[in-house]
């Protein structure tokens, strides 16, 4: 009877034991989810922008121990989008359970003229251990009183005439032809007034 006792203990003990292994195993292997931000600037005159807007935005973590991108600072994260219309998919990895806060705001924007979108999204992450004892992830956004989404859209004003910020290739042909026929009226000028003052 004491053998069968200290039989069933070792058994319940290799089984603990294993399911400790299994649990650390997924836990080790973790979970990522990539943040989904996209930037469009909003023109007000029709043209191509040879020197593309941009703007630089900032992430910050609501607790100082949560996941951030490779780069980060003190739960700060600082990164350019480059672009009228760019996407950007911002990793971020976790290998515990739990729920994961982030702000996410522009803090600056090229040209200098431009109006930045004000808006500073809250986004949520969380992760939760699955029945096979892998783990699962959901990630919302929300600002203001939108709607909560799975995605994150900065919109920004351009001002002003887009050719006029930087202009195009072909407009440099009108300029070049004004310098060449600048001082041939010049000279045609100088020679019909000499010749006036002869006569």
């Amino acid at each position: 009877m004491q053998k069968t006792h200290c039989f069933l203990r070792q058994v319940m003990a290799f089984a603990l034991i294993f399911a400790a292994i299994s649990h650390a195993h997924a836990v080790s292997n973790g979970v990522q989810t990539n943040l989904p931000i996209q930037q469009h600037f909003i023109t007000e005159a029709d043209g191509m922008v040879q020197t593309e807007p941009s703007a630089t935005y900032e992430l910050a973590a609501m607790q100082p121990s949560n996941p951030m991108p490779k780069g980060s600072q003190d739960g700060i994260y600082q990164f350019t989008l480059t672009g009228i219309d760019t996407t950007l998919s911002l990793p971020l990895w976790f290998d515990h359970a739990g729920t994961y806060g982030y702000t996410l705001r522009p803090i600056s924007v090229f040209p200098a003229d431009s109006s930045p979108d004000q808006h500073c999204y809250q986004i949520y992450v969380s992760v939760q251990n699955g029945p096979d004892g892998a783990l699962s992830i959901q990630m919302i956004a929300q600002h203001s009183q939108e709607a909560k989404s799975n995605t994150i859209l900065f919109a920004h004003h351009l001002h002003g005439n887009p050719a006029a910020l930087s202009p195009q290739t072909g407009d440099f042909a009108p300029m070049l032809l004004w310098w060449i026929c600048l001082p041939l009226s010049v000279g045609f000028l100088f020679l019909h007034r000499r010749r006036s003052t002869t006569l």
